[in-house]
């Protein structure tokens, strides 16, 4: 990881920005049940990077513990949800809401995850693979 700023990216109102210095781990939309209830969304575009690699840049997020392990940070002034912060594959992990990055075309989904928790009426038919929990590490 070097210091190259690669993206960046923030809340509604620009109290919180961020900026992004390596290439994604990988793009999932994301079916989970919590996803749906932090964002009000059907499903969302989440942007995995290794601990490290998402730093702010202006403002500081507010914190909500979502599960055991797992945080979850928004703008405190517009509510915009920001991350997923957690363990996955057995390294420390952040998950960028897409839609809060600023060329959010940049980070194109590759897959579906948690699609066991899919709302009946959300189709895609865009031929991705589709995981019933997170699925594999790449």
């Amino acid at each position: 990881m070097n210091d190259t700023v690669i993206a960046r990216g923030g809340c509604l109102c620009g109290a919180v920005r961020y900026e992004v210095v390596d290439e994604p781990y990988k793009v999932s939309w994301c079916h989970c049940r919590t996803c749906r209830k932090a964002t009000g969304a059907p499903a969302v575009v989440m942007v995995m990077f290794d601990e490290g690699a998402v730093r702010y840049s202006t403002g500081t997020p507010a914190r909500y513990e979502s599960s055991p392990g797992v945080t979850r940070t928004h703008c405190a002034r517009c509510g915009t949800p920001l991350t997923w912060e957690g363990q996955w594959d057995g390294r420390m992990v952040f998950e960028l809401h897409a839609g809060t990055l600023d060329e959010p075309g940049r980070f194109a989904p590759t897959r579906h995850a948690f699609v066991d928790h899919r709302i009946d009426w959300v189709r895609f038919g865009d031929g991705l693979p589709e995981f019933d929990q997170a699925g594999p590490s790449t």
